[in-house]
């Protein structure tokens, strides 16, 4: 027969413990699709080294999407589930994908402007 513990006995789990980010990011149809594909690897890279990301293996930056307006790339990467971590982990993905996307010459979907032209 084999023993197991009482059911409120908790086990770790790095699920209970980490938190899932999904971030998205319009950049303009024109964009060449290399420049995208090296944003898309060095974002990827640049967040995985952050101390506050976990489960590597789970985690990617993709071109999810392609439009006659804008192509739409997703990240997918999970933090420790501390609200504040939370917070400033998105924050930080957002500027780190502003400051590559610039790197890389993406031009940024932003259909205000794209409405006065």
């Amino acid at each position: 027969m084999i023993r197991r513990p009482p059911r409120s006995t908790q086990g770790v789990s790095s699920a209970a413990s980490d938190v899932y980010k999904r971030q998205t990011f319009e950049f303009e149809e024109g964009n060449d699709m290399g420049a995208l594909k090296d944003f898309c690897d060095s974002l990827c890279e640049q967040v995985l080294a952050d101390s506050r990301s976990t489960k590597h293996e789970d985690s990617w930056v993709k071109v999810t999407q392609v439009l006659p307006s804008k192509v739409t790339v997703a990240c997918n990467f999970y933090c420790p589930s501390s609200g504040r971590i939370q917070r400033e982990f998105t924050e930080d993905i957002i500027l780190m994908a502003r400051s590559r996307g610039e790197e890389c010459g993406l031009i940024f979907h932003e259909p205000r402007r794209r409405a006065q032209m």
